[in-house]
């Protein structure tokens, strides 16, 4: 059966359960973007970290907030600190798949687990001596890569082109299409690369035109994915736009305005939480957190604060087996939380159900997906 985490802890209320006596904090570091090019992920995200619980299983929870400014030589420093330094006893984050790339080598020395809430399965696969220590609370690109062109081979596409950025992320998307195209009778006809800094993206879409493809997928993270959208539709693109789920915030809505509508992309069915049945265990999950989040910013909820909460439910639940077993603050304590993570099965998160293992340290399958359409300068869910 589907297990929910005891949703008193989830939306910080304080808990008291074994070892209540025990003095010994749990210390959490917390990599994020609040600053530079993805802070449209990390402002939010950071909004969400300041609602977790500071009280666990008789234990306080101590956080320390690291902003990498979007750089991931910025992340690397920041790993540092906190996993060589602080000794933090888990690390979550960074929140972007380059940073997170970044921090692997910084980890895997502390011999400190982390969960990253980023997207790349780069990240956590191969589970090799470098990614043993890493987990990751946003599904992989294959999973959403299959969901995306399911519909688009159902509604008859066959021509596809692919703009993304030159990093790490648009080389997973890349390697991933060619991968899977073949399987849905699909034709990668153009791939066109450019820099997130980058201010006019007019060349790569000109040569996508020339290609003449029925569909565009923009494989860019936060607020720079709204170019490539803009200038298509301004040069007179007229097929159809699909995003990855690292452009789904409400910053790129409201940078892509008109040009936007239409657009397509996958990602958990807990972005549009309101169509959800209400005993979903991930909306009943959710619900409780996005009211906290709702009333602490003026009745704003960002989706973008999903995969940080996931994070968290991941962490929360290692953490409760460990706290019973070992004390905080030794390697023998994140050694054994390493392991405790590894084993979660069928774990309810803000994102969907996870069940780990050796090889796979993401976990998702299908039940995390679901496809959306902007309607009306919103993302809403079209199936499920």
């Amino acid at each position: 059966m589907l297990k929910i985490l005891a949703l008193s802890a989830a939306i910080g209320l304080v808990s008291f359960g074994a070892r209540a006596d025990n003095n010994d904090p749990v210390r959490v570091g917390i990599i994020l973007s609040a600053t530079g090019p993805a802070s449209s992920l990390g402002v939010p995200q950071r909004k969400a970290a300041s609602l977790l619980p500071t009280e666990l299983s008789g234990h306080k929870i101590q956080f320390h907030i690291e902003d990498d400014a979007s750089d991931p030589a910025q992340a690397v420093k920041a790993a540092r600190k906190l996993l060589l330094d602080e000794k933090v006893d888990v690390l979550i984050g960074p929140n972007t798949t380059v940073s997170s790339l970044a921090v692997l080598d910084v980890v895997s020395e502390a011999k400190t687990p982390m969960v990253s809430f980023a997207g790349s399965s780069r990240i956590v696969s191969p589970v090799d001596a470098k990614r043993h220590w890493t987990f990751k609370s946003v599904p992989d690109e294959s999973l959403m890569a299959e969901t995306t062109l399911k519909h688009m081979a159902s509604n008859g596409i066959k021509k596809l082109a692919l703009i993304a950025t030159g990093d790490a992320l648009g080389d997973t998307w890349d390697d991933e299409l060619g991968k899977l195209v073949p399987k849905y009778g699909i034709s990668l006809v153009a791939k066109e690369r450019y820099a997130a800094t980058d201010m006019s993206v007019v060349a790569q879409v000109a040569k996508i035109m020339e290609a003449k493809p029925e569909a565009v997928l923009i494989a860019v993270a936060a607020t720079p994915a709204a170019l490539p959208a803009q200038t298509l539709r301004e040069q007179g693109y007229k097929g159809k736009i699909y995003f990855t789920y690292a452009a789904l915030n409400p910053e790129v809505l409201k940078l892509g305005g008109k040009k936007m509508e239409g657009a397509i992309a996958a990602y958990t069915p807990a972005m549009d939480i309101d169509h959800l049945p209400p005993n979903d265990p991930v909306r009943l999950l959710v619900d409780p957190i996005r009211k906290r989040y709702e009333a602490a910013n003026n009745g704003q909820w960002s989706t973008n604060a999903l995969s940080i909460i996931a994070a968290w439910n991941l962490v929360e639940a290692g953490l409760k087996q460990t706290l019973t077993t070992n004390r905080p603050g030794t390697p023998e304590f994140r050694a054994t939380l390493r392991d405790r993570l590894e084993e979660q099965k069928d774990l309810i998160t803000a994102v969907g159900p996870v069940s780990m293992s050796k090889t796979n340290h993401a976990g998702f399958d299908q039940r995390a997906t679901a496809l959306f359409e902007v309607t009306n300068g919103a993302w809403k869910l079209i199936t499920k």
